[in-house]
């Protein structure tokens, strides 16, 4: 069976698979498309094991593809499995045979999404903590400077996990305290660079004092590496699970929640004033944390209108 590294596999989809979307189904619109390859990237980083090589057929996993569409909620994520499934299966490709092809395409289509839980919020005494009272132990030297590093990309430049690992030194303007805003290399209506606050500034130049690279390399290193989906929210998970911090805390904390959590206090703090602020560092693009907060928010206006 033919075997593929992962890196390869990543190339793969976004070129072939972006270009068989393109050519297959005409009529699929362009957000579509994209939606596509953002879910097998996704499959790919989050539900593949940890393997350097891996064969088409095991890709395919039932037990992957299980927890996928029970984790991935989005409307595109079954049928982004089975356009990848129909490339693959092509008289072009032939890397699925026929009788795989028809087991594999059964498996996706017979998987039930489970009931969608309610989405939680972090509080903004839960913000206040996780800024200025977290507590780490004396061999957490690292995550005492990387943790508020990952915390105030997420929560204040809103950045997701693939803008953090993807982040290089020279888009950190320390002097002029700034970042640039990965999403505007696809999206030129969005702000270009974001401004750092106080509280920002001086953690982002904590890390910079400790570590120092080539303008052109990855700017977030965890333990020794450049970070990536996996290690982002690994880290926050180590810190904030810990007994002493998770007793503080009325939830656990991830990038996802931690920008959710910011558009949704904004939100209020403004009376949904602040919702263009968003749209200008987001984009007019589907974006599920800002969807999350903003449904949130006007579920908590309507209870208000309907109890007085």
């Amino acid at each position: 069976m033919e075997q593929i590294s992962i890196q390869l596999l990543k190339d793969f989809i976004n070129k072939d698979f972006a270009m068989f979307l393109k050519t297959k189904d005409r009529s699929l619109v362009p957000r579509v498309r994209e939606q596509y390859l953002r879910d097998i990237n996704n499959y790919v980083e989050n539900y593949l094991e940890d393997s350097a090589l891996i064969d088409f057929k095991s890709f395919f996993a039932k037990h992957l593809i299980k927890r996928f569409l029970e984790n991935r909620t989005g409307s595109t994520a079954r049928a982004a499995l089975t356009n990848f499934l129909e490339l693959l299966c092509s008289a072009d490709l032939r890397k699925i045979d026929l009788e795989s092809y028809f087991r594999i395409k059964e498996t996706i289509q017979s998987v039930k999404k489970t009931p969608k839980e309610k989405l939680v919020f972090l509080t903004e005494e839960d913000i206040d903590y996780i800024m200025h009272k977290t507590d780490f132990s004396t061999k957490q030297t690292q995550e005492k400077i990387l943790t508020p590093l990952i915390v105030t990309l997420a929560y204040h430049m809103l950045f997701e996990q693939d803008h953090i690992y993807k982040l290089k030194r020279n888009d950190v303007k320390i002097e002029e305290r700034k970042i640039r805003n990965l999403r505007h290399d696809y999206d030129e209506s969005v702000d270009k660079w974001l401004e750092m606050d106080l509280y920002s500034y001086n953690v982002v130049k904590k890390y910079c004092d400790q570590y120092d690279g080539a303008l052109d390399a990855p700017f977030v290193i965890i333990k020794g590496e450049p970070a990536s989906n996996q290690t982002v929210n690994k880290m926050l998970h180590g810190v904030y699970r810990s007994t002493k911090n998770r007793s503080k805390l009325t939830t656990t904390v991830d990038v996802q929640k931690l920008i959710r959590s910011r558009i949704l206090i904004d939100l209020r703090n403004t009376q949904g004033q602040s919702l263009m602020k968003f749209y200008e560092i987001m984009g007019m693009k589907r974006n599920t944390q800002l969807e999350n907060a903003l449904h949130q928010y006007l579920q908590e206006q309507q209870d208000i209108k309907q109890n007085n």
